[in-house]
């Protein structure tokens, strides 16, 4: 009779080597030990039955797991939202501004003015942002007032910020991806950590299943 404290898939099957046959228990073994489990068995009249760990040990566990779950899965919802919200920014902003008497404004002015459409493509005017509360001050003023227009083109072609990139709305599209980025790792993440989880609720479930077969 074999008994011992075992950490390892490598260390139980030398001890107990007809588990190798048993797809199902070597499956789960070997998943409770990559998560740290440990386990004593012993066989009894060919049986390999497990000691330890005992029935609520493993229940515990399981409810720890399920708790994990749940936990990952609030947040999955968070950065689904977030993904959401950064993938339709810009067709919320593009539908939004048709709604807006600066963007009609804009567009007579751009096809009727050739001044004003240098100047608009020269700052490469973000007039789908013009109701975005940050930017709608600056379109309303470019619109409106020529002598803003004149040291808006100016500051973009003279600063060195607006150097290899003349978009005054520049920082508002890196934002919007650095979001979408971090949104689609974080979520990437969390769906592997439920992954595992599951893996783990299904190991410890056929553990349990195991030891009521003893």
């Amino acid at each position: 009779m074999a008994r011992e404290i075992i950490g390892s898939m490598e260390k139980f099957l030398e001890n107990f080597p007809e588990i190798e046959k048993d797809v199902e228990k070597k499956a789960a073994l070997e998943t409770y030990f990559r998560i740290g489990g440990i386990v004593s068995a012993v066989r009894e009249r060919g049986t390999v039955r497990i000691n330890y760990p005992d029935y609520l040990r493993l229940k515990k566990q399981l409810e720890d797991i399920e708790r994990q779950i749940k936990f990952l899965e609030e947040k999955k919802k968070f950065w689904e939202k977030k993904k959401f919200d950064a993938k339709v920014y810009d067709i919320k902003n593009k539908a939004l501004m048709f709604f807006s008497p600066t963007f009609w404004k804009h567009l007579q002015k751009y096809f009727t003015d050739s001044e004003y459409k240098r100047a608009a493509e020269t700052v490469k005017l973000p007039v789908e942002m013009v109701s975005e509360p940050k930017y709608k001050a600056m379109i309303e003023m470019f619109v409106n007032n020529e002598e803003y227009r004149k040291q808006l083109v100016e500051t973009v072609n003279e600063s060195i910020v607006y150097k290899s990139d003349k978009r005054v709305a520049k920082y508002a599209h890196t934002l919007q991806k650095f979001r979408l980025d971090t949104a689609e790792q974080n979520l990437n993440n969390i769906n592997k950590k439920i992954e595992h989880l599951k893996e783990a609720k299904k190991a410890i479930k056929v553990i349990m299943k195991w030891l009521k077969e003893s």
